[in-house]
């Protein structure tokens, strides 16, 4: 029962919040689907064309097709991600936590499965999950390389290589991070003596196919990528450190640099691996088939990470569901430990990371980085002020103009036919009022050398924010008031067209619907200056459900929404 905590509470978290547009990759994708989907397409750039910042998103883009075809819901992206996650944890617990037959090791497992859930579900493993299309994508490229990992240790010969051939082309054919896998099952399979030709040949074939993008683009880069060489840094030992244990440290979304919490925690994970691998190699002569998958999933993290310290310019969250596995390896080693003080070592290391782990911050991350875009510039594009858009940690040029034509032509959010439109993260701002006066955040993460206009939002773009309303519209806006202030209001202006009636009504639901408040505007003139107060509790703060409802007989607009505080 306490291993369902964690998921639960993932869950809960995930669809308290969130804006259901599109993202600065769903654009990315979008353009290939719309050069793909046009008469006379070459399909012998397709692959070239999805080769997107050094992943070969073929497989990607394939499975983004009917899902923004659907509609591009990022709650339904979401739902999918949860699910595909939920596989992947039965998969790898299976695989590192087998039954014990003893009560003592019964216990020590059960503990065990209680770790690995805090630590698989915690909320900078699953912030991918913040938006629909990656939550989609990142969990099908994951659990490619957990299928191949689990056919290698939990069956037979044949069935091994079929599945693990599987599992390297679904994750090569979404992120790639299952490419270092490739020498460490051919190991495997060699010192079990799975080697025939005809496995060689199956294999072989598939591990050719995944290898072969990143090849080719090696020094000539492709169309969404630049050269995999010019993306070379070497090793850097600290950065690597910083990735193996970042699941240790608070807040990691909002962190590039070194961490320190996590770089000290590598050390000590590293001593504790090499201790827990002697202890068990003296006492058991030979490891037990459960060890050697654990030793297996440590070796994939440790040189995956490794190899992402090469790669890599920055440390980004999402490695954290890599760097994961070392610990989760860890986790499963000392539950078969006869030495009782190394299991609690190990045991009380990982609870401290489940009780202080951040908590749902770092989906706030993702949500700023991955949500570019305000639905007015959207909406709008020629009223995007002459700056690159914010998003979050990065600047991104993006022809707003493209991408609003897209959304129009395919139909999606927000032009698509829902009337209901969340406007939370509108802009992004990072105190999550989300529509303030102080629209002007300058990124605290910028490059020192990086010009002053690119490091924050233009106050102008807060006031350009419109909604508009068709006859029966209806609009919802969850609104997150920080603690500190003793006042807040929502304001706005309704601009009517000539000769239009009808009602405007807004209402105002507390979290806990302690309050409930409502105001009803007769249409009667052209503009109408809206002012409502919210229940707030002082100092405290507050979080709200907005609701704007029309049933004028014209499209009315909603003009300048805000919250202001005092």
């Amino acid at each position: 029962m306490l291993a369902a905590i964690p998921p639960l509470r993932l869950v809960l978290d995930l669809f308290a919040a969130g804006e259901n547009i599109p993202s600065n990759d769903d654009m990315i994708f979008l353009q290939i689907m719309d050069r793909v989907t046009a008469p006379g397409y070459d399909w012998t750039h397709f692959f070239k064309d999805t080769f997107i910042q050094g992943h070969s998103f073929w497989l990607g883009q394939l499975l983004f097709m009917p899902y923004a075809a659907a509609g591009l819901d990022q709650y339904t992206g979401i739902i999918i991600g949860i699910v595909l996650m939920l596989v992947r944890f039965y998969l790898v617990q299976d695989m590192l936590l087998p039954r014990a037959k003893q009560p003592a090791s019964s216990l020590k497992q059960t503990i065990a499965l209680v770790l690995t859930s805090a630590v698989f579900f915690a909320p900078n493993n699953a912030c991918i999950l913040s938006h629909g299309t990656f939550a989609i994508i990142w969990q099908i490229s994951l659990l490619g390389t957990t299928l191949m990992l689990w056919a290698l240790t939990r069956h037979t010969e044949r069935w091994s290589v079929a599945i693990a051939t599987l599992g390297l082309l679904i994750n090569a054919g979404t992120v790639g991070d299952a490419l270092p896998m490739i020498p460490l099952t051919i190991a495997w399979y060699w010192w079990h003596k799975h080697n025939s030709r005809k496995n060689i040949t199956i294999f072989g074939t598939a591990a050719v196919l995944a290898c072969l993008p990143y090849l080719l683009y090696l020094h000539t880069g492709a169309a969404n990528s630049d050269a995999l060489s010019k993306t070379y840094f070497g090793l850097d030992i600290m950065r690597f450190a910083s990735t193996l244990s970042r699941n240790f440290a608070a807040g990691t979304g909002w962190h590039y640099g070194y961490m320190d919490t996590a770089t000290s925690m590598t050390g000590f994970g590293l001593v504790l691996a090499v201790v827990l691998i002697i202890y068990a190699r003296k006492h058991k002569q030979t490891f037990a088939t459960a060890d050697l998958h654990a030793l297996l999933l440590a070796t994939y993290s440790v040189v995956t990470i490794g190899i992402i310290g090469v790669f890599r310019s920055l440390i980004l969250p999402w490695y954290g569901l890599i760097a994961m596995y070392f610990w989760l390896a860890l986790l499963s080693l000392a539950s078969r430990c006869d030495n009782r003080y190394l299991t609690a070592t190990t045991y009380l290391t990982v609870l401290s990371f489940a009780l202080f782990a951040p908590h749902f911050a770092d989906k706030e991350f993702f949500l700023a980085n991955r949500t570019p875009v305000f639905v007015s510039v959207l909406r709008e594009p020629q009223s995007m002020p002459d700056l690159k858009v914010y998003t979050g940690p990065k600047i991104i040029g993006l022809d707003m103009q493209h991408f609003s034509e897209i959304l129009k032509k395919h139909k999606l959010p927000p032009f698509s036919a829902h009337q209901q439109i969340l406007m939370q993260g509108d802009t992004g701002l990072k105190d999550r009022v989300q529509l303030s006066r102080s629209a002007c955040w300058t990124n605290p993460y910028a490059d020192k050398n990086m010009d002053m206009d690119a490091r924050k939002i233009s106050p102008a773009v807060a006031q350009r924010l419109t909604l508009d309303l068709s006859t029966e519209g209806e609009a919802a806006w969850k609104a997150i008031i920080p603690a500190g202030y003793t006042r807040a209001s929502f304001n706005a202006n309704l601009q009517v067209p000539q000769d239009t009636k009808g009602l405007f009504k807004i209402t105002v639901r507390s979290a806990d619907l302690s309050s409930i408040i409502s105001k009803n505007v007769i249409i009667s003139q052209r503009v109408h200056d809206i002012a409502l107060p919210l229940p707030i509790k002082p100092m405290f703060g507050g979080q709200f459900d907005i609701t704007l409802k029309s049933n004028a007989n014209k499209k009315i607009r909603l003009g300048q929404p805000l919250i202001s505080l005092d």
